[in-house]
């Protein structure tokens, strides 16, 4: 079971393992043995101190893919966003959903900001161990060239918190009204 509370992306180590006595009635059939959980991430939900961890728990693969499993529905892509993106946004946390405007085509040879995609925070620049600084999110599959366009080509993206919860889906520039 685990020691202490573990988040989702959490990679579970010997130390947020504990070992308890409880009558076999209440060990569910896919608990995990110390073997079977020690360095496997986890997914779907943290684990709370005190709870018997389960296989459906935990993924062999690394945080980020974990958090993508977890927050996005199933079909979306994690893409990075541009440096220095939503420099003054700390406060977003993993699951929040946003809004990505930027630059879209316009007529035949312009272009005007509107939306991109509606997309759910993987990664922030806080939370980032090592390596990038930089925000990551999950979008709807067919939006994620737009993004990786604007990373490419070196383009800002503006990253707008909602003032309602809405579902997450694409929302195409026409919508916008």
């Amino acid at each position: 079971m685990a020691a202490r509370n573990l988040s989702v992306g959490a990679t579970i180590g010997a130390g947020d393992l504990a070992v308890r006595n409880v009558p076999p009635s209440v060990v569910p059939d896919s608990a995990a043995s110390r073997s079977e959980a020690e360095g496997k991430t986890v997914a779907f939900g943290p684990i709370l101190a005190g709870e018997i961890i389960r296989k459906e728990h935990l993924v062999a693969s690394g945080s980020l893919l974990a958090a993508l499993r977890t927050y996005a529905p199933e079909g979306w892509s994690a893409v990075e966003l541009p440096p220095d993106t939503a420099t003054g946004m700390e406060g977003l946390r993993r699951g929040d959903r946003v809004e990505l405007y930027g630059e879209v085509p316009y007529g035949e040879k312009g272009t005007v900001v509107g939306l991109i995609a509606r997309a759910v925070i993987l990664q922030t620049p806080e939370a980032a161990k090592e390596g990038s600084k930089q925000y990551v999110v999950a979008v709807p599959a067919n939006s994620a060239p737009a993004v990786a366009e604007a990373v490419v080509r070196n383009k800002k993206l503006a990253v707008v918190l909602p003032s309602k919860e809405e579902k997450p889906g694409e929302v195409s520039v026409s919508d916008n009204s």
